[in-house]
């Protein structure tokens, strides 16, 4: 696939530091009169994310990757939509100081950019929502309590009762959602991505 010329941005919740551990929930409605051939995205996510589509999974990733070579994904989205409101929805987690060792990252934070006139409609800016899932926390494995060497992703712990059920379908209430914000990484760097597959954030490690 040809290198991807980036114009969306990078996008994280307002109000979370950009390596504060956190799972974080993305979303915006997509309107279409009819469902296209093929409807081209290209996504990426720092630690990681999950892509969803009218509430069915589409894809996890990215593969691993380190800040000078980060990876995305290039997916046909047009199996899942439907003419009419769509919802694409996204889960990013960071799991801050806990992350696995082979785990490379600089800060949180959700990618998607369109293919074409219509799918460019997508792209990752301030028109997306974010919600910051305060059910889930992360519980990291003491290697001196263990008693042995251990460099995967730490436990997590889930608060059913705190859980926004169904935030990625069409019927979710959007209490607590906020405008997510384009993001670099560093406080100077472009929001704007650089192309992948090469110099992944960008020249001196740079979004």
């Amino acid at each position: 696939h040809a290198q991807v010329d980036w114009r969306a941005s990078w996008i994280a919740h307002p109000n979370v530091g950009p390596e504060e551990a956190g799972v974080f929930h993305f979303r915006k409605d997509l309107q279409i009169e009819e469902v296209p051939e093929d409807f081209v995205v290209h996504v990426s996510g720092d630690n990681r994310f999950r892509l969803y589509v009218n509430g069915a999974q589409v894809s996890s990733g990215p593969a691993l990757n380190d800040p000078m070579h980060w990876r995305y994904q290039t997916l046909d989205l047009a199996p899942y939509l439907r003419a009419g409101n769509n919802v694409v929805a996204a889960t990013v987690w960071d799991w801050g100081d806990a992350r696995p060792g082979a785990q490379m990252s600089l800060r949180t934070g959700f990618l998607l950019q369109g293919e074409g006139e219509a799918a460019a409609s997508l792209d990752t800016s301030e028109d997306w929502q974010v919600l910051w899932n305060q059910a889930w926390e992360f519980a990291p494995v003491n290697m001196v309590e263990l008693g042995t060497y251990y460099v995967a992703a730490p436990g997590e712990h889930i608060n059913g009762a705190l859980y926004p059920w169904g935030w990625q379908g069409e019927a979710s209430a959007l209490e607590g959602w906020v405008n997510a914000i384009p993001v670099g990484a560093t406080s100077t760097a472009s929001p704007v991505a650089a192309a992948r597959g090469s110099d992944g954030y960008g020249v001196a490690g740079s979004w």
